[in-house]
């Protein structure tokens, strides 16, 4: 039998631990982007007319220029930072503090045609919403839809092999990554101590707070809360990837390809207004599915809904 470890012996709070690793995590990621970004305006050149004023900050024209101008060593230094970050860093700390079984502590488990098929069809009924939330908050902060210039000049690729490494980076990466830190070991750990919902709500509270943008801060809490409900619902962390993959691949295609006439948008690229009741209620209906599958499937196993973790 496996030797305890830390964080699993009794009377030890791993929760404590799980917050502790999101603060380190996040400020570990935030230092490392700002001295790439210091590192970049300092090594290549950038006109002066958009490097911005005082202190050696970076104008956002300057951020922009960058982005447009070394798109490769950007895309490669984010993916490099989140696999050191958000991977490498839990999977120490569970088999250092946890377990050695860090696959099964992150719910590594193939979880079927069904689950795989309902987390895709979800996040593409899921869509509609995560436009409208996205219009409204531009409508109500016309100056985050300019802050948003930098992150889309990220996406956008001018070639094929830009395409496939922009996939690989933005869509591939926090799929694995992001899954891991928030899914796979902040709500796994989570679970251990706090009831169903909330678990899931927390991650996704900190899912959202964890990419620093006010603007997306309310897509980015639905989005995870889904791939948290998911993640609970199948006991796997495939399907969270999954989903989180997709919605990432989605979004990069319609940056590159963007769909701005006919089905299912209008003329002014808005969603059409049937499209968008009825893709939401077959998001309720995939979500209610997966829902009492997962039910089914927990009681026909003899385990109870809330202490199968």
């Amino acid at each position: 039998m496996e030797k305890k470890r830390f964080f699993t012996s009794p009377g030890k709070n791993p929760v404590r631990l799980s917050f502790l690793v999101l603060f380190i995590s996040w400020a570990a990621h935030f230092i490392a982007g700002k001295v790439f970004l210091f590192a970049l305006l300092h090594i290549f050149p950038i006109p002066g007319s958009v490097y911005g004023l005082g202190y050696g900050e970076a104008s956002p024209e300057a951020v922009l220029y960058i982005i447009k101008h070394y798109r490769v060593p950007v895309l490669f230094s984010n993916a490099l930072i989140q696999f050191a970050v958000l991977l490498a860093l839990p999977v120490f700390l569970i088999r250092r503090w946890h377990t050695k079984d860090v696959k099964g502590y992150l719910r590594f488990r193939a979880p079927g045609i069904l689950p795989v098929v309902l987390s895709i069809t979800g996040i593409i009924f899921i869509l509609p919403a995560v436009s409208l939330l996205s219009e409204l908050m531009y409508r109500v902060f016309p100056d985050f839809e300019k802050m948003e210039k930098a992150s889309l000049a990220l996406i956008r690729t001018d070639t094929l092999p830009e395409l496939i490494f922009s996939l690989l980076s933005l869509s591939v990466t926090p799929a694995v990554c992001e899954e891991i830190l928030f899914r796979g070991y902040f709500q796994r750990t989570l679970h251990g101590k706090i009831r169903f919902p909330y678990h899931i709500i927390i991650s996704g509270l900190f899912f959202a707070f964890y990419h620093q943008r006010i603007s997306g801060f309310p897509v980015f809490f639905l989005l995870g809360l889904y791939f948290g409900f998911l993640y609970y619902s199948f006991d796997s962390i495939y399907v969270s990837m999954t989903a989180h993959f997709v919605y990432n691949l989605l979004i990069i295609l319609n940056v590159n390809f963007p769909l701005r006439s006919g089905f299912p948008f209008s003329g002014e690229g808005h969603f059409i207004m049937p499209v968008f009741i009825s893709l939401s209620c077959l998001f309720m209906l995939n979500t209610a599915v997966v829902y009492f599958i997962s039910r089914s499937k927990r009681e026909n196993e003899g385990r109870d809904l809330e202490n199968s973790w």
